[in-house]
């Protein structure tokens, strides 16, 4: 028992194992060195690209641009008047009428606002929430359904930037109209997008596109047909009434509704108003009647010779005539009168015209000024702006004998002194 208890003593038992450390494999320590390499290189790219955006920043002309757009000098038609001061005609390339925004009327500025940007006077000049809404919209509808540029980034969009859908323009496009914001306040900013943007039929802004469409100013207009004219913006020839009605009439009963949404306008009110028929009058924008347009064209041809203008079009120019616009009408009518006996004499006389048509000029001069009152140079301007008072070349017959008579009377002659005609040999 003591050996075995000695034995024991001697040898104790040993103590368990402790197991080995782990070790980490070498892989793991490359991969958070590559983690790492990475890292470094992401911020020095991102480093190198906040300082390019800077220099592009830094290089661009703002200023220069915010001021091109604030002092914007719209294209003004030449205008023509009358001996008494009324406007006749105007001359343009496109057709422009600058109303401030106080003469424009309330239910068009808001129905201008429910549609294309309603959160206008609440936003800095780009609407975020816009702009996600509307490519959440697209997302879902997998084609583009919508926009989120504000009116702001429109102004900008027109008097600087092109429509090419890529992200620099769309940057320049963001930044441009918070500066816009910063330099210029919101009503103008409305004012300048009622004005110059273009609305179709070769008109720009608002007012323009009313007398094209319904030949009215805008406050005669119903609140049905600025919803017409407020729908334009977004798209002038898709929504072209004169091409699209069923299209322009679908559109004008989404801005009824975008106006009902945004409480400008009532649920009855609504209801009522998606009713009303829209009477269209197309006119050309002119403020004339086609016979007096032979003056007119004397007048501009006289103009650009004392100007040494080429084209008088949309140089604002105020031009005023002789023309007595109650003896140009008496003129015309006359003319007018004889288109039936012209057109019987032209089937009488077929044969011999050979298919063409006969005409009529008239000058009517004042004898104590010698200004033109009256000038008609055909019978139809729409059918021939061909003037037979000064750019035909005839003989003048006895339209000359009140010169020869009056050369006589002033000589001495009495109007009851007789001569005979007889043939005279002159110098053999």
């Amino acid at each position: 028992m003591d050996h075995l208890s000695h034995s024991h003593a001697q040898h104790p038992k040993p103590p368990p194992a402790k197991p080995a450390p782990s070790v980490q494999p070498a892989t793991h320590r490359h991969r958070w060195t590559w983690l790492n390499y990475v890292g470094v290189l992401s911020l020095c790219g991102a480093a190198l690209a906040c300082y390019h955006a800077y220099k592009w920043y830094q290089a661009q002309p703002w200023d220069e641009q915010i001021h091109q757009i604030l002092n914007y000098d719209h294209p003004q038609s030449t205008r023509f008047f009358d001996s008494s001061g009324q406007l006749i005609a105007q001359s343009y390339i496109s057709h422009r009428r600058y109303t401030p925004l106080d003469n424009i009327p309330a239910s068009l500025v808001d129905a201008v606002i429910a549609t294309e940007d309603k959160n206008f006077y609440r936003h800095g000049g780009v609407d975020i929430k816009a702009i996600v809404r509307a490519a959440w919209a697209n997302f879902k509808a997998q084609k583009i359904t919508q926009g989120g540029s504000t009116i702001t980034q429109q102004v900008v969009r027109f008097h600087l930037l092109n429509r090419e859908k890529t992200m620099i323009r769309k940057l320049k496009e963001a930044i441009l109209a918070w500066k816009l914001e910063q330099a210029s306040n919101k009503d103008k900013i409305l004012e300048m997008y009622l004005n110059h943007l273009f609305m179709g039929q070769n008109a720009y802004g608002v007012a323009s596109i009313a007398l094209r469409l319904f030949s009215k100013p805008l406050h005669q207009l119903g609140i049905h047909e600025h919803a017409l004219i407020a729908g334009l913006f977004q798209a002038p020839s898709r929504y072209n009434p004169l091409r699209h009605r069923a299209r322009a009439r679908q559109r004008q009963l989404q801005v009824l509704q975008a106006m009902k949404n945004t409480h400008k306008i009532s649920a009855e009110r609504f209801e009522k108003l998606r009713k009303q028929p829209l009477r269209y009058q197309f006119h050309p924008g002119q403020t004339f009647t086609s016979h007096h347009m032979y003056t007119i064209d004397y007048a501009r041809l006289a103009a650009e010779k004392i100007l040494g203008e080429t084209d008088l079009r949309d140089k604002g120019y105020a031009i005023h005539t002789t023309l007595q616009r109650g003896i140009s009408n008496l003129v015309n009518e006359a003319v007018t009168n004889m288109n039936p006996t012209f057109n019987k004499i032209e089937r009488l006389n077929a044969d011999t015209l050979n298919g063409a048509k006969l005409q009529a000029a008239v000058v009517v001069l004042n004898l104590h000024t010698g200004t033109i009152a009256a000038m008609i140079g055909g019978r139809s301007y729409a059918h021939s702006n061909f003037n037979r008072t000064t750019q035909a070349q005839r003989s003048p017959g006895s339209l000359f004998k009140p010169v020869i008579y009056s050369f006589a009377l002033l000589n001495g002659y009495r109007w009851s002194d007789v001569f005979y005609l007889a043939p005279i040999t002159l110098n053999n």
